[in-house]
């Protein structure tokens, strides 16, 4: 597959596991976010190592996770560590980049999904939200953060020039059909932004 130049290399995978990043980025307050909306089938969009994904998993009692990576190397780890952890039945991977192409999910697959540090990567940002619009149902949330322009690059995060502000994510968002757009304060050096799509979530 094609993609940024500045893609994360599988070779630094390390780094999304570290003590450092467990410090700046707990994964359970974005977990705790995302389980606020009492979803049974949630998405992670650029699941990396599994960082977000595996902790997910053992809190959901229903339906799972959907781990989506554009390196299949990565999604090797999360498949050995969800099997360790015999979380395998609440998991599923898939290899895809966001953005290149339409996501191979149906329609309203899930009820929420999340990307973490992974927006600056996506070539086309506004493509890939309407997709993640389509593959969730009628009221599904979404989580979208991101690295922050205005943020200390010394502490960690790709370059400056990389960065996206939270303003032109937050647009691209409502030009994408997403609705009821919010910013949230949930990582140091980053932005995050909520949003749902359109229509009443189901009962």
């Amino acid at each position: 597959m094609t993609g940024p130049a500045h893609r994360f290399p599988f070779e630094k995978h390390h780094v999304l596991d570290s003590a450092k990043r467990m410090r700046e980025q707990p994964p359970g307050r974005l977990i705790e976010l995302v389980l606020a909306g009492k979803p049974a089938t949630v998405i992670d969009l650029g699941a990396g190592t599994g960082y977000f994904a595996l902790p997910l998993a053992r809190r959901l009692t229903a339906g799972g996770v959907i781990a989506i990576d554009a390196d299949p190397r990565m999604l090797e780890l999360i498949r050995a560590r969800a099997d360790e952890e015999g979380l395998t039945p609440r998991l599923v991977t898939i290899a895809a980049a966001a953005g290149e192409a339409p996501l191979p999910l149906d329609d309203a697959t899930a009820d929420a999904a999340f990307s973490v540090n992974l927006y600056h990567e996506i070539p086309h940002p506004a493509a890939a939200l309407a997709d993640l619009r389509r593959v969730l149902r009628p009221g599904g949330r979404l989580i979208l953060s991101d690295w922050d322009p205005s943020g200390d690059p010394a502490q960690g995060g790709p370059r400056l020039a990389h960065r996206v502000p939270a303003g032109d994510a937050a647009r691209t968002l409502e030009e994408a059909g997403w609705t009821g757009i919010r910013r949230i304060d949930l990582y140091t050096g980053t932005w995050t932004l909520a949003a749902i799509t359109p229509g009443e979530a189901g009962p």
